[in-house]
């Protein structure tokens, strides 16, 4: 009997920061879309908070939190998943 080995799969990621969370409600389609206040509103409410969720389909009551320092992958089936650091460094590495 053969033996295979699963292909890598090329995904993107980003991880939230305090620096990066309007690019970061971007990235997942959440920003104008239930943010509709000043980018600084946004940015110091969701500091205040420490994260922020997100739908993950659209037309349903799944969501996700994203927390500081935890990575948002889209995957090769462009959806998306939450990982925290050590989850995340654990299952993939940078593409150079």
């Amino acid at each position: 009997m053969k033996k295979y080995v699963k292909k890598p799969v090329e995904v993107e990621a980003i991880q939230l920061t305090k620096d990066n969370i309007i690019e970061v409600l971007k990235y997942v389609g959440m920003y104008g879309y239930l943010y509709l206040e000043k980018d600084e509103d946004i940015v110091k409410r969701i500091i205040k908070k420490g994260y922020f969720e997100f739908e993950l389909y659209d037309n349903t009551d799944m969501y996700e939190s994203v927390g500081f320092g935890d990575f948002v992958v889209k995957d090769e089936y462009s959806e998306y998943r939450v990982f925290d650091e050590d989850e995340f460094k654990e299952l993939y590495e940078e593409v150079r």
